[in-house]
């Protein structure tokens, strides 16, 4: 039996903010992508990006509106975190799906802003943003 899709989509998240912790590096040249590319994404519909304001252009040219920076939620002290890619899923956000804003701050926090659907009479409200924090 194959997992619910918003259990595939919270899975992906939470292994792409874990990559981020770990500081694993995604290697795009070898999936034939290169970050200079526009519009570059990867198979789960990550933009591929070099910087938080890279990141951002090119989230909003996928019609994913991701800022640069983001307040940490839960930490106020810890100031703004920086870009490191927006994810969506089927259906894509240029067609109204959801998608997510993901965020690394200096402590070495990650953070997840959800924006939900916007497809047909009823939109549910996204749900509160979710973070992973480094010990």
């Amino acid at each position: 039996m194959k997992p619910a899709p918003a259990l595939r989509r919270g899975l992906a998240i939470f292994f792409a903010m874990l990559a981020s912790l770990l500081c694993i590096p995604w290697n795009a040249e070898a999936q034939g992508v290169r970050p200079d590319q526009e519009g570059a994404m990867d198979a789960l519909g990550s933009v591929v990006c070099t910087t938080p304001v890279d990141c951002s252009k090119k989230c909003f040219a996928a019609k994913k509106f991701c800022v640069e920076y983001a307040y940490h939620p839960y930490k106020p002290d810890v100031g703004n975190g920086a870009l490191i890619d927006c994810i969506d899923t089927f259906p894509p956000a240029r067609l109204g799906g959801s998608y997510t804003c993901l965020y690394k701050y200096s402590n070495g926090d990650v953070c997840v802003f959800s924006r939900a659907a916007q497809i047909g009479p009823i939109h549910p409200p996204a749900p509160p943003p979710l973070c992973v924090y480094k010990s």
